[in-house]
């Protein structure tokens, strides 16, 4: 006798295996959606024009890393400007994310001084005061002297090098009146003093004060004269450590971190 095909049964499956499968696709999908928002914020497709910054994003560790790094590029470009309020609402929308990644983004922000936290009156976009200037520049004179004089052995052919690479480009941007150059060159430089330090925890430091002050920094390349008088200082700091006159060259360096803070004070009141 020929055996029998077992048939289907006919009886619905219980309600709680249904239930159960319903929340692993929905957890699923959450995920999957969770995971093109981090590429899609990779490679600029969302969020593209946000706050008037070009997309193009690198792929953060987290969203609110990301997210991040996206206001704080807006807050240095301009985009957003000191005193503004950074509208929760509005980022969550136009990145379709959730209140939470922003609001992580924004204590992120609050941290490194760029914008404050208030109950009930959400970020702000934070201004710099006379006073706040005033001490990063303390800092930062501090900063970029050490590394002349922490270590003298230190300050081979080689270490200095950088800086005259740097102030090369700067010489040639500025030659070719090419101002965005010349200051990225002129970061360099800078970058380049604290790394004769060799000390993680300074170049670090460094770099929150750069996050600062970049916003205001800009305004100081337009009016003429300038960057060729910034130029000037360069060129005689470089001199001074390449001839070993290390004492000179820190002098040099506490001259021109004054000036820089002066010429920058002068551009925020608008009397420059």
């Amino acid at each position: 006798m020929a055996p029998q095909t077992p048939q289907r049964s006919s009886r619905p499956g219980k309600p709680g295996a249904l239930l159960d499968r319903s929340c692993r696709r929905r957890r699923a999908r959450n995920v999957n959606n969770r995971q093109s928002i981090v590429n899609a914020l990779s490679y600029g497709a969302v969020g593209k024009d946000t706050f008037g910054v070009p997309g193009h994003f690198k792929k953060p560790t987290t969203l609110s890393v990301e997210i991040a790094r996206h206001l704080r590029e807006a807050i240095i470009r301009g985009a957003l400007t000191a005193g503004e309020k950074v509208n929760e609402s509005k980022l969550t929308r136009e990145l379709s994310l959730s209140r939470s990644p922003v609001r992580e983004a924004l204590r992120i922000l609050e941290a490194e001084g760029l914008v404050t936290l208030e109950p009930h009156r959400g970020a702000h976009v934070r201004a710099v005061s006379e006073a706040d200037l005033e001490e990063i520049f303390d800092v930062r004179l501090m900063i970029e002297s050490h590394g002349l004089r922490r270590d003298l052995h230190r300050l081979t052919p080689e270490a200095i090098a950088p800086l005259r690479r740097a102030v090369e480009d700067a010489r040639a941007a500025l030659a070719a009146a090419d101002l965005e150059g010349w200051h990225q060159a002129s970061l360099r430089f800078h970058d380049g003093l604290v790394a004769l330090a060799a000390n993680r925890h300074l170049t670090r430091l460094h770099e929150e004060l750069k996050t600062s002050l970049h916003r205001y920094q800009i305004s100081v390349i337009g009016p003429s004269g300038e960057p060729e008088r910034f130029q000037v200082e360069h060129d005689a700091i470089l001199d001074a450590l390449e001839q070993g006159r290390i004492e000179r060259g820190a002098e040099l360096v506490a001259a021109h971190v004054t000036n820089l803070k002066e010429a920058l004070l002068k551009a925020i009141a608008g009397t420059a």
